[in-house]
């Protein structure tokens, strides 16, 4: 039996200065975020961070980074998780673990620069095979789609064989 995916949209907005993702404080403003900037090794205006909200807010979670220490070029852009219309809301729990499981998925699609802890620990093979990742908006480096089953497979050739074998 083929197991069925599921699939989240996410909605990006940006780009976004620090200090307008601070305003960001509304009964929506939870989800997923990406940093963008520059980077001594990779480059300029790349993609340096991934993280997530689901028990605060954009603004209150974003206020507490020390941009100090990255540089002065900081974009950001927020992404938020979208529902068919017809679709009954999640509970706080059920939204919560979808943000989380996005934000895994989209840091091992991705490999950010200043994700090594969150690349260092791989997807969970039970909560993440099955799901799909569609970016729409604003999603600047990220694929429109990130499939859960194409970042946890180790490669093609351990997984599947060649049609006529």
């Amino acid at each position: 039996m083929k197991a069925q995916i599921e699939i989240i949209n996410i909605r990006w907005e940006g780009p976004l200065t620090p200090e307008e993702a601070y305003e960001k404080n509304g009964k929506t403003d939870y989800g997923v975020y990406q940093y963008y900037g520059d980077h001594p090794v990779y480059g300029l205006d790349v993609l340096l961070y991934i993280g997530m909200v689901s028990e605060q807010t954009f603004g209150e979670r974003l206020r507490e980074y020390d941009f100090g220490n990255w540089n002065q070029n900081i974009q950001t852009y927020l992404g938020r998780v979208c529902l068919e219309k017809k679709a009954v809301q999640p509970s706080d729990e059920v939204w919560g673990d979808m943000i989380d499981r996005v934000e895994k998925l989209l840091i091992h699609g991705c490999f950010p620069a200043f994700n090594s802890q969150g690349i260092a620990t791989p997807p969970d093979a039970n909560r993440h095979e099955e799901l799909l990742i569609l970016n729409w908006g604003n999603y600047r480096s990220l694929l429109p789609a990130i499939s859960g089953h194409r970042v946890i497979a180790e490669s093609l050739d351990e997984s599947f064989q060649f049609m006529g074998q």
